[in-house]
């Protein structure tokens, strides 16, 4: 794949590419270094529809660019008009979009869902305002209250339906407090639309069009890819990688499912059911058991034989596993700058193969499993922790077997040399060396770990990232039911690596809204490390504020809206390959 389509410089490249043709807006903002936040398109549908709600005598139309008052003569007429068209067009979008959401059935509906106040269940069970602002307070009762003589208290609601139209006056130059202006011209400076969000929408119009019945030629002229094709002579090697991408995806796709069950099935079998730490004791002249009471020729024989064979099928499942765990986020990103619906396909696939199901056992095997760990006599001064952060597939040395080797057989060594092998980890995180950083704060240095596994367990932990698609929540749900937040959690707060430390941020982001109140209870320190080592939106409600009740009531209509979704694409694309699926075109 790497030969076919590119190493991470190419992808780069082709990416660089994608954001110039469709004309990203503020993709520098994206960038960790800059301080300037984002938002989405449906955030700011869903800002703008709250908006006009909760003041609707301060919508206003785009022309007030023009009539800024804080405009100097001196401004570029040509920037304002590009503003304006910007902003015009946003505003237009919306109405359509809102318009949309309200009086269509489409099954694209579910796919992106603005949650507005009016229609929170929060906001929805609140009383309205009973009584009229002009209305005079009432005095105190002189009796004392029900309470006060022992009887049932009363809950009072202290929430404000957010929905319902501000009652209260402003002066008469303004309409809408300040500071709602204020953030809404840092919202709508700061919509981000990437150039998947560009083709995911025109698919979308694609599907609405053939909902009506209505000739899709007008939405074609205008599709993204053509304008893609007819611009990408510009640069052969563009060119070359994402037609090359193309053709791959053609000719798999009625194979992918199957290709996706080998790919599980490698990760499925790399397990370790050998105890390593009898296999090191077994090898050390000093305590082998062998060598101690067996004779000259049984040292050998072919027990050590064996266990040169344990080892080295140990080491074959850990690089064929590391060469699968690559295939599969090469063909993620692949996919995903090809088109997103390839991506968005390729890991339901994964999902529907139980990839988090196999994942979670994967994990719970490479770190949580007394054959990766010492004797328990020797375990028996440190907590039981400290042995699973400390004694796992990631700490534990990688089986390097000098007998094993390709220029050791060549030159005839012998198959047993009596020297101790280190297969086990005996050091605690808690004891290795400490040194102070600039901050002054004593940090641990690993530089003794299994490199292989830790690339391994990064491109899975990708991977999982990438099936919990967002708003899509049967997927969280279904890493939820694997319980394996306690062994991430362990990985982040023990192990300090940008590479492992970003998908696991990712994919407690997504998982959190949905937890207990005891559950970020107990894992504020992970909540924090998300606010710390993560770039923020101008919109961040994944902590609170959303509307639960009815995320959980369309969650299921959410994953079927997105089969249909990818049916739809795969089916106008690709009529041919969906045919040996069983799916046929209606035209």
């Amino acid at each position: 794949m790497l030969v076919e389509f590119g190493t991470s410089e190419q992808l780069a490249k082709v990416d660089a590419f994608l954001v110039k043709k469709f004309d990203v807006k503020n993709k520098e903002r994206k960038s960790k270094a800059n301080m300037q936040l984002t938002c989405s398109r449906v955030d700011y549908f869903t800002f703008a529809e709250d908006s006009r709600d909760r003041y609707p005598q301060g919508q206003q139309s785009p022309d007030i660019l023009f009539q800024d008052p804080k405009r100097s003569e001196a401004d570029d007429v040509s920037t304002l008009s590009s503003s304006f068209l910007s902003l015009l067009a946003l505003s237009q979008e919306k109405e359509s979009f809102m318009a949309m959401r309200e009086n269509s059935t489409s099954i694209s509906n579910s796919i992106e869902v603005p949650r507005t106040n009016k229609l929170h269940s929060l906001y929805g069970s609140l009383p309205g305002q009973t009584v009229h602002i002009a209305t005079p307070v009432p005095s105190p009762p002189t009796t004392p209250s029900e309470f006060m003589s022992g009887g049932e208290k009363v809950r009072k609601l202290y929430h404000v339906n957010q929905g319902l139209p501000f009652v209260y006056p402003f002066e008469e130059s303004q309409r809408v407090p300040e500071a709602i202006n204020e953030a809404s011209d840092l919202i709508e400076e700061g919509v981000y639309e990437s150039y998947l969000a560009k083709r995911i929408g025109h698919e979308r119009k694609l599907l609405l069009a053939k909902e009506r019945g209505i000739a899709s030629a007008d939405i074609h002229s205008h599709d993204p890819r053509e304008v893609l094709l007819k611009t990408i002579v510009d640069d052969a090697s563009v060119s070359r990688s994402l037609d090359r991408v193309e053709k791959y995806y053609r000719k798999i796709l009625k194979h992918l499912r199957a290709f996706v069950d080998v790919l599980l099935g490698v990760l499925k079998t790399s397990k370790i059911d050998i105890s390593l730490r009898d296999l090191e004791r077994e090898l050390d002249p000093e305590s082998s058991f062998t060598g101690r009471f067996g004779s000259e020729h049984t040292r050998n024989s072919k027990i050590f034989s064996m266990i040169y064979h344990q080892l080295d099928v140990l080491r074959a499942k850990e690089i064929t596993l590391k060469a699968v765990s690559a295939i599969m986020v090469l063909t993620l990103r692949w996919f995903k700058v090809s088109h997103p619906m390839k991506a968005i396909y390729f890991n339901s696939l994964l999902f529907d193969a139980r990839f988090m199901s196999v994942f979670a056992e994967f994990l719970g095997d490479s770190f949580n499993n007394s054959a990766l760990q010492n004797f328990a006599s020797e375990n028996k001064v440190m907590q039981t922790y400290d042995v699973i952060s400390s004694q796992n597939r990631l700490m534990n040395p990688s089986v390097n077997v000098a007998q094993l080797g390709f220029f050791e057989a060549c030159q005839g060594l012998p198959e047993y040399c009596p020297q101790k092998y280190a297969l086990v980890n005996k050091t605690p995180i808690g004891k290795l060396p400490q040194n102070p950083n600039d901050a002054n704060i004593s940090t641990v240095n690993i530089s003794e770990f299994n490199h292989d596994f830790c690339f391994i367990l990064i491109n899975l932990l990708n991977v999982t990232n990438k099936i919990l698609v967002k708003n899509i929540l049967q997927r969280v749900f279904a890493f939820n039911e694997t319980k394996s937040t306690d062994l991430l959690k362990m990985l982040l707060l023990n192990y300090v690596n940008e590479d492992l430390r970003k998908p696991i941020l990712r994919i407690f982001k997504k998982i959190t809204p949905y937890q207990g109140r005891k559950w970020r209870a107990l894992n504020m320190d992970v909540i924090s490390l998300v606010y710390l080592h993560m770039k923020l939106s101008l919109r961040d409600n994944w902590l609170s504020g959303k509307d639960l009740e009815n995320e959980f009531k369309d969650s299921l209509e959410q994953e079927i809206s997105l089969r249909s979704f990818l049916q739809f694409y795969n089916v106008r694309n690709y009529s041919e390959e969906m045919k040996s699926l069983g799916y046929a075109s209606r035209r």
